[in-house]
């Protein structure tokens, strides 16, 4: 393969986006981590996951769909209700992956998950063998990213 064709922007592209997470996540550890401290000290959010992760951890096959609410008020940390935003319902772990997880249970979220991912890899493939433009390529990683994103809920 030659230098330039679509085969070398699949494989950098992969490798850039590594590395730019690599670089966050040092920058955010390890240059200031008081700040990030800081910052995820009053964040609700890693007690709402906590909490979660714990439901999962006991109902690997989900409480339900429509009762998260309800199942996760006895796994409510203490940290949950030491926080300014703590609210009184809790309908949503504000983590679509831990929703998915605790709602319908682990093997539904395994599904979901191989449904989300193979699209996005059969791109690559798609673009690699030439077979795909590089605006519709970027164009499907634009959607992954704002998907995932918002599969986060930040």
């Amino acid at each position: 393969m030659q230098p330039g064709q679509p085969g070398d922007a699949g494989c950098g592209a992969v490798l850039l986006h590594a590395a730019v997470l690599a670089a966050a996540l040092f920058f955010a550890f390890r240059i200031v981590p008081d700040r990030t401290a800081a910052f995820l000290k009053g964040e609700i959010r890693v007690e709402l996951w906590k909490g979660t992760l714990d439901l999962i951890y006991d109902m690997p096959f989900g409480a339900g769909a429509a009762t998260f609410e309800n199942a996760y008020i006895p796994y409510k940390t203490t940290g949950y209700f030491m926080s300014s935003h703590a609210a009184i319902r809790t309908t949503h772990p504000h983590n679509e992956f831990l929703y998915l997880a605790a709602a319908l249970g682990i093997p539904a979220f395994l599904a979901f998950l191989v449904w989300s991912i193979i699209p996005a890899v059969s791109a690559v493939k798609e673009y690699d063998a030439g077979k795909m433009n590089r605006n519709r390529l970027l164009l499907l990683l634009s959607l992954c990213v704002l998907f995932s994103g918002g599969m986060l809920d930040l």
